[in-house]
């Protein structure tokens, strides 16, 4: 009988999204070339990016202090826009205003989140990627996993046979690997979808980002580089069928009132997607010789643009406890380090997750005592810049996370 061929790498990642690329670029800077990094990949992932759909995402200045410290920020800053200024407001059933708030948005004289297309950050990392002789990547679907005993073997449903001492997974919500390891989950379905798009106005946003929390869902409009902004209107479920395959002219008429005037004109609308809501919180991050990242590990609603960078500092947080065990000789994959990594994460995901789902269903209700009730709120929060000034460091993820990375030092 023929034995198996075993490919051993360090550490083996499955998902080819940000989180997973940042991680490997993380391990990569603290532990050097002689550490093999392995990125399964779905079969269909492609190394450079051919689609150009422009989907913006919001950075935190914890995630602009990781770029810093891997040396990739200042390839990047000139594709971003800082959002300077952040107006939030609420609108009752009756489309009445119903509360305001302006927040300053800036940590220490800088911003505390930024804006970029994703395709442009993805492809800065695949380039990066590219000329490192450690990391690689392979096309194919993991079929089974083995326990040996200070290893873990993962069969691919090809039949290859890939082994290392721990096994991470960031392969998004409906994560595969999550339910091969038998790692149950809590969450709910929003019954909201959201429609995003892409404006060209005729006028500067000033770096002005905008939410603004109707009855059925918040209207979010970021600012993108140039005269754009990113819009992400959300919305029951039974009513976005109307704007599935819709046209441009009919969108700009039914967002015009929603959009407002500060931006001048909507000149262009593009890269129209839908995408549904769920809320999702994995009940473990971690087996044996294994742990979830990013949206394997959480999901939360998008009204603050924060889904993203929580997932990063589970990056930014694992990627200190390998590094660090290395370094003392320790065995990374062993149960005492990935339990570190859980114990730290455990909060900021769950606080994180909660907050936003407490706002989103605080806001996105038809009860007048409600509105009004936030109406106070909103107008004593306003007139207490002590206050908005810790949302807005809460915003940046510098509270969240005590990882090296995220603070811009180098591991």
């Amino acid at each position: 009988m023929n034995k198996k061929t075993i490919n051993a790498s360090d550490i083996i990642v499955k998902g080819d999204g940000i989180v997973s690329l940042l991680f490997a670029l993380s391990l990569q800077s603290g532990l050097g070339d002689s550490f093999s990094i392995l990125i399964i990949t779905n079969k269909e992932f492609s190394t450079f990016n051919d689609k150009k759909n422009v989907r913006t995402i919001s950075i935190s200045l914890s995630t602009v202090n990781m770029l810093r410290a891997l040396g990739i920020w200042e390839s990047l800053v000139d594709h971003t826009q800082c959002i300077n200024e952040i107006i939030v407001s609420s609108v009752n059933r009756d489309n009445i205003n119903s509360g305001y708030l302006n927040f300053n948005s800036n940590v220490s004289g800088e911003a505390a989140s930024y804006t970029i297309e994703e395709h442009i950050l993805r492809d800065k990392l695949l380039s990066i990627i590219g000329a490192k002789r450690n990391i690689r990547f392979i096309n194919t679907e993991v079929d089974s996993i083995l326990h040996k005993k200070n290893t873990i073997q993962i069969i691919t449903d090809e039949g290859s046979l890939f082994e290392t001492k721990l096994f991470v997974a960031s392969d998004g919500r409906k994560s595969k690997m999550r339910s091969l390891f038998e790692i149950k989950d809590v969450g709910w379905d929003y019954n909201q979808a959201s429609l995003s798009a892409v404006i060209e106005h005729s006028k500067k946003h000033n770096g002005i980002a905008t939410e603004i929390f109707y009855s059925n869902g918040p209207f979010a409009i970021l600012p993108m580089r140039g005269n754009r902004s990113s819009m992400i209107w959300t919305m029951p479920k039974d009513e976005i069928h109307a704007y599935r395959n819709t046209n441009e002219l009919f969108l700009k008429d039914k967002i015009k009132d929603h959009f407002g005037y500060d931006r001048g004109e909507i000149l262009h609308i593009s890269n129209i997607g839908i995408f549904e809501l769920y809320f999702q919180i994995s009940r473990k991050l971690i087996g044996k010789r294994f742990a979830l990242m990013g949206d394997a590990a959480h999901t939360v609603h998008p009204l603050a643009g924060q889904g993203l960078n929580i997932g990063l500092r589970d990056a930014a947080t694992l990627a200190e406890k390998i590094v660090d065990a290395v370094r003392y000789g320790f065995d990374f994959g062993s149960s005492s380090i990935v339990e570190e990594y859980e114990k730290d994460r455990r909060f900021d995901i769950v606080s994180s997750a909660l907050a936003y789902d407490s706002i989103n269903k605080f806001f996105t209700n038809k009860d007048r005592n409600l509105h009004q009730f936030g109406k106070i709120g909103l107008g004593v929060i306003e007139k207490m810049p002590w206050v908005k000034n810790m949302f807005v460091r809460e915003a940046s993820g510098l509270n969240s996370s005590g990882a090296r990375l995220t603070r811009g030092e180098a591991l």
